[in-house]
């Protein structure tokens, strides 16, 4: 039986649970500290359901919890928590890819239209996101500060309808159109890095930047082939700005790696440090991300409990992957701290204004804002002012409708 179901479990939560997957009742039930919302797994014909169920729906649970979760995988490499830690890329079977260039845009749904003041020229941008994704937000907090207008797209994550179009299958995605184009643009610092560059030069169209820009095909370290922008933390500046200070510039390129490289990665352990603590953030992000809509009561229930119960044990396995305390909350506060020791006296890493990297780690911590884990943060670190201001900085004054 087990193994008859493994194809239909998704790889995330496969890997969360290993040979134990059908101790998760056991497991859940085990700590009295886990409180009353779990006592249902104690029941023996409970246990034996919510296994069958659990294995025939966890294919579509996976891009449900995906949905919801900071992220379980994204970045290749393994973080250190160290800032300074140079990024080592190796170099195998690298063959130069392209952007793609949609002809026929799909004719989806928009959830929401952003407006703002300072629209790029000639461009108009359609995000395809989940709510609580960390780098869903990541683009977003850019786009707010910047005041670009945006459509979004909801990402239905069970059958992913709205992405048919793409090959790729994480978000965010963009669709970028200027004139006749319409350009497909992936991974979260890739998508800022492009627009920003944008922003910093007075030469129209988009297509010299996407060019500087340029994906490549080239293998992860399981072997399979992934499309990566090497040069994604760094911007193209007007070569008539005499005022660049490149400290400032590295010192910009070194934290947004640290965000996506350290930071993220600390969610997860954090957010679902208990079973209580799993079950309050799959809620939270039911609220937030409107679930009541998107999906029937009782698909709604069956992924916040057998969802939560899941992520708690993949937390587990993320908190040994990136060497995380074994208090885990105390990696997130140290996390925070490094952060906030960098910014010492000052407002923002940027200045007075934010930066890419301000933007880059609100977005990563403004994912768990709702949860238990984000409001022990803001009890034992100093990083509440300087997130005020950021929320401050990215509030849109124009209109969402």
């Amino acid at each position: 039986m087990a193994t008859r179901m493994m194809p239909l479990c998704s790889r995330a939560v496969l890997r969360g649970l290993g040979p134990n997957a059908f101790a998760l009742g056991a497991r859940c039930s085990s700590t009295s500290a886990h409180g009353t919302a779990w006592k249902w797994w104690k029941k023996p014909a409970a246990v034996a359901a919510g296994a069958a169920v659990f294995g025939a729906l966890s294919g579509t649970l996976h891009w449900k919890l995906s949905a919801a979760s900071p992220a379980v995988e994204d970045s290749p490499q393994k973080s250190t928590g160290n800032a300074n830690t140079p990024l080592i890329v190796q170099a195998q079977e690298v063959e130069p890819a392209s952007w793609k260039n949609i002809k026929e845009p799909p004719n989806v749904p928009i959830a929401r239209k952003v407006s703002g003041a300072q629209p790029l020229p000639g461009i108009r941008l359609t995000l395809f996101q989940y709510q609580t994704c960390p780098f869903c937000c990541k683009v977003r907090a850019f786009l707010d500060y910047h005041g670009i207008p945006y459509d979004i797209v909801e990402v239905e994550p069970v059958l992913r309808q709205q992405i048919k179009f793409s090959t790729y299958k994480k978000v965010p995605i963009v669709l970028l159109r200027e004139g006749n184009n319409c350009w497909q643009l992936n991974e979260s610092s890739a998508i800022i890095s492009i627009l920003q560059s944008y922003r910093l030069n007075s030469e129209p169209g988009i297509q010299a930047y996407l060019n500087l820009y340029q994906p490549m095909k080239t293998k992860d370290p399981k072997g399979k082939e992934v499309l990566e922008v090497f040069n994604k933390y760094n911007l193209i500046y007007d070569p008539r700005e005499e005022t660049l200070n490149e400290d400032a510039v590295s010192s910009e390129i070194k934290w947004r790696r640290w965000a996506d490289d350290h930071l993220v990665h600390v969610l997860s352990p954090n957010v679902y440090r208990s079973p209580t603590e799993a079950l309050q953030a799959f809620n939270y992000f039911s609220d937030v991300g409107d679930w009541k809509k998107l999906f029937p009561a009782w698909e709604r229930y069956l992924v916040i409990y057998v969802g939560a119960a899941a992520m708690y044990l993949v937390g587990k396995r993320l908190q040994k992957k990136y060497n995380l305390k074994e208090d885990v909350r105390l990696s997130f506060y140290e996390a925070c701290d490094t952060w906030t020791d960098y910014l010492g006296n000052g407002k923002f890493a940027g200045g007075k204004r934010p930066n890419l990297a301000d933007l880059a780690v609100f977005g990563v911590l403004s994912s768990v804002e709702g949860c238990a884990a984000f409001d022990d943060v803001l009890k034992h670190t100093k990083i509440q002012r300087w997130f005020n201001d950021m929320k401050t900085a990215t509030q849109r004054t124009d209109p969402t409708y």
